[in-house]
């Protein structure tokens, strides 16, 4: 990569972080004043070797992310301390 030259938010003025400026070299805008939000994604087991994901809003991905993580089963799931 080439070098990244510092540049200030349009919006109010403090330095753009170098590596947002490495990924999204035309940026003019700090992470904070963007509009852009922020997106996620769900993977969607339709079949046991082709497999999907659902792009999202951040917050509704982690939490579905959240609630569908396997807890496991049998043996396993008392090694991880976990008994519900």
């Amino acid at each position: 990569m080439g070098r990244v030259i510092p540049r200030r938010c349009t919006q109010c003025g403090v330095h753009i972080n170098p590596l947002r400026l490495s990924i999204l070299p035309h940026t003019k805008q700090c992470v904070k004043c963007s509009r852009v939000k922020p997106v996620g994604c769900v993977p969607i087991n339709s079949h046991k070797t082709g497999n999907t994901i659902q792009i999202l809003p951040h917050d509704q991905a982690a939490s579905m992310n959240k609630h569908c993580v396997r807890s496991g089963y049998g043996i396993t799931r008392s090694l991880k301390g976990k008994t519900t």
